[in-house]
């Protein structure tokens, strides 16, 4: 573990010190980086489980508002929408099998 915090910093700091003087960093600097770590450390390359699902959703999202000016100084105004949050899967090695996919998210709004 105190390997680690004194790694990690390090790999951040070589990514900014790239990033600012040769325009190259993140990706290409982190992302080895940590594969390598991980691996070194004993995290395996296969840790995350397999998953199937076959989840289909039909989701559809609106938006209307309508206004009505009564004189020049005043207005009614209504809006309505309705929208979503779409469903995935967690890929989270720990998550037991019932959690792994979850279900989209449904948002009514009137004003």
């Amino acid at each position: 573990m105190t390997i680690e915090l004194i790694l990690y910093p390090l790999i951040g700091i070589l990514s900014g010190f790239l990033a600012g003087f040769f325009g190259v960093g993140g990706g290409l600097v982190i992302v080895p980086a940590l594969h390598f770590l991980y691996v070194s450390f004993g995290y395996s390359d296969d840790t995350l489980p397999v998953v199937n699902s076959n989840k289909s959703y039909s989701l559809n999202g609106l938006k209307s508002s309508i206004s009505y000016e009564i004189n020049p100084r005043s207005k009614i105004f209504a809006h309505f929408s309705y929208g979503y949050k779409s469903g995935g899967i967690n890929q989270q090695p720990y998550v037991s099998e019932q959690n792994r996919v979850y279900n989209p998210e449904y948002l009514s709004n009137f004003e």
